[in-house]
């Protein structure tokens, strides 16, 4: 009976240990059978993105672990209970920067523009001599009168007006043109004067410009026409003529087309006169064959201005040095003090205006100009006529320095300067054309970050264009009451690119 019974526990012992055996195998298939769908998964959500192509490819954001997909959902439709499943995309490239600083010198060499533009030609009706008998169209040089021609004979054409030109109606002028007929027989002295009635009477003339000169009229029987900037003025006359304070030679001058012409483009080089000049203090004069830097008579203490068009210099740079080259139309060595001051303004305005030169670099904001605080105090050394070098230059750096400093300064602005009489007996002449020059050196410093073949665009520390990605599929699950995971991660080169 004993022996039954301990034969009866027996079995049932093997009974038990196989049916352990039994459930455990069981339960080892089914976690195999579910890291085999995890790793499965996790496989073929990789191939996906190898699939992209390299530059396709996402690269995962660093503040959130480079994570670039979720896809638990689908962990969960194959039976991964309570599944959590990431794609990560990350560069495994490392970015090696180095800071490299380099300093460019550039150079510059800017002609300041000479001419004056004039508008269009305003027509003339009719013609009125106020002085009698001194129209000759017979000594005119080639017959041909568009408008209106003049020659006034006599054994003293001094002091006689020129018949008046008649442009139908009031009109606002900015430039009077003469063309003279030949060298010798045009007026070292003479005005502009207008009125709008009563042509025929020598009374009631308003002077317009003053103390003007044919300038040396050259020696050929072509055409020799003078313009003379009247834009100053801004009351619109009918009658326009001409008054010869002086004539060149002492029996007659001649001159044909007296000509009257609407607002034009302003030239960057002006005269303007002194404030203590005598006659018409103010004016601007465009037209002038030469540039007195000086105290001239009649005009008072006069002042240069000169603007120079289309600057390269980038905002900030560093001025090396800077200046003012003036080719010398006449010999002089007294002693003269000039001051040259810039127009502290982004990009220089045209010269318009009485007083246009020295409004733009005083103190004064209101007409929207004030000088430079930078200035300098030039003491040219002799000049020779003809001469153009080292004694005809002024230095300007600090000048040009602090205009490009300003904020809104930008390349291809232009700059204006200054330059003023300050004291001394002496003058210097310069010639209108050639023109002055302005000469920049200049240096401009870059400190660029070469990081190879990567890019670091938002500084995380990590190749935002890599040549080489980490991929990798991460799965969580439950499973037998215990937390599984399953990871699958690779690598991606771009192509046809080593370490």
């Amino acid at each position: 009976m004993v022996e039954v019974l301990v034969s009866l526990a027996l079995v049932s012992m093997l009974i038990s240990i196989i049916y352990v055996i039994v459930i455990n195998s069981t339960s080892l298939n089914a976690q195999t059978a579910l890291r085999a769908e995890a790793g499965s998964l996790a496989f073929k959500k990789i191939q996906d993105y190898i699939n992209l192509g390299y530059d396709n490819i996402p690269i995962g954001d660093n503040a959130f672990s480079y994570e670039v997909e979720d896809f638990s959902a689908e962990a969960e439709v194959a039976s991964l209970n309570n599944a959590e499943a990431k794609v990560y995309i990350e560069p495994e490239s490392e970015v090696i920067s180095t800071t490299v600083t380099e300093t460019t010198d550039f150079t510059q060499t800017i002609t300041a523009d000479a001419a004056f533009v004039s508008g269009s030609e305003i027509n003339s009706i009719n013609y009125h001599d106020a002085t009698g008998d001194y129209w000759r169209e017979w000594q005119i040089r080639d017959d041909s009168y568009s408008n209106y021609t003049y020659s006034a004979y006599s054994y003293n054409p001094n002091n006689m007006a020129s018949p008046s030109i008649d442009l139908g109606s009031a009109r606002v002028v900015d430039t009077i043109r003469v063309d003279w007929y030949y060298c010798g027989y045009g007026a070292d002295d003479f005005r502009v004067e207008a009125k709008n009635n009563s042509p025929n009477s020598n009374s009631g003339w308003t002077t317009i410009v003053d103390g003007l000169s044919d300038n040396g009229i050259p020696c050929s029987t072509g055409s020799n026409p003078q313009d003379i900037d009247v834009s100053s003025n801004s009351t619109p006359y009918r009658y326009w003529r001409l008054y010869i304070e002086d004539a060149e030679d002492n029996n007659f001058n001649v001159f044909s087309e007296l000509e009257a012409y609407s607002a034009g483009v302003p030239g960057d080089i002006v005269e303007q006169q002194g404030a203590d000049a005598s006659d018409s203090p103010g004016d601007l004069f465009f037209s002038s064959s030469d540039l007195e830097m000086a105290e001239d008579g009649s005009r008072g203490n006069q002042s240069i201005g000169i603007i120079f068009d289309d600057i390269d210099t980038t905002q900030g740079a560093t001025i090396d040095s800077a200046y003012i080259e003036f080719t010398a139309d006449e010999t002089d060595s007294t002693a003269v003090n000039l001051l040259v001051t810039g127009v502290d303004r982004d990009n220089a305005q045209p010269w318009t205006g009485s007083f246009a030169v020295d409004n733009a670099v005083d103190s004064d904001s209101s007409d929207g100009s004030v000088g430079t605080l930078a200035t300098t105090t030039w003491s040219p050394d002799p000049w020779s006529a003809g001469e153009v070098g080292e004694d005809t230059r002024v230095d300007v750096t600090s000048i040009v320095q602090e205009i490009i400093n300003r904020v809104g300064w930008q390349v291809d602005n232009d700059m204006a300067f200054a330059i003023q009489y300050i004291s001394g007996s002496g003058e210097r002449v310069a010639e209108r054309n050639p023109a002055p020059r302005l000469v920049i050196n200049w240096s401009e410093t870059s400190t660029m970050t070469d990081t190879g073949p990567y890019e670091d665009t938002d500084a995380d520390g990590d190749a935002d264009n890599p040549t080489l990605l980490k991929a990798t599929a991460v799965i969580e699950y439950d499973a037998q009451g215990i937390r599984q995971r399953v990871e699958y991660a690779t690598f991606i080169r771009e192509f046809g690119v080593s370490d």
